[in-house]
């Protein structure tokens, strides 16, 4: 479920296809070439199957506890994946809070269920592209600011996924 949505839409494909329609064939790549707008966008979609998530409104693939429950446990999963990156991140790129490779891993198992070579994968990304995976969850913080923004106007929330999608 969430990573179906982070990757396919309303996430990086509908970016993409809209980017390569309209922007891209008049102005050169400026905005979309950020992370920060690129996976924002993508973790602002994951949230936009969330929103008023109703047990009565889950698909009726087996029981609709079991499928509201295992996706909504997804979403959990995710979003403490997503906490653990913030933290090694930051934790093993910044020179105030340097941790060792050691310290990641032992941190990153007692918090996640996940095994050592997922693990090993996850803190060679951080090393490898430090801060990208903060711009991921600031990308999103900023959408979301400016979706409030936008709403307490009266706005419309299509046309300012438009206007996201388009700037």
């Amino acid at each position: 479920g969430s990573v179906t949505r982070h990757e396919g839409v309303p996430g990086h494909h509908l970016e993409r296809y809209n980017a390569k329609r309209k922007y891209l064939q008049s102005h050169p790549d400026i905005v979309r070439g950020y992370n920060s707008y690129r996976e924002g966008w993508a973790l602002y979609s994951e949230s936009l199957i969330n929103v008023n998530r109703d047990i009565s409104k889950a698909p009726r693939l087996l029981d609709d506890r079991i499928n509201f429950y295992s996706d909504e446990l997804g979403v959990l999963l995710s979003n403490l994946i997503r906490s653990v990156r913030l933290v090694i991140d930051v934790g093993i790129n910044s020179i105030q809070y340097k941790m060792s490779y050691k310290d990641v891993f032992n941190f990153m198992k007692s918090v996640l269920p996940e095994p050592d070579t997922v693990i090993e994968i996850e803190i060679l990304r951080a090393i490898n592209e430090p801060g990208k995976l903060l711009a991921y969850k600031m990308g999103e913080l900023i959408i979301l600011e400016l979706r409030k923004i936008w709403l307490s106007k009266g706005r419309n929330i299509k046309q300012f996924h438009r206007e996201i999608l388009f700037m």
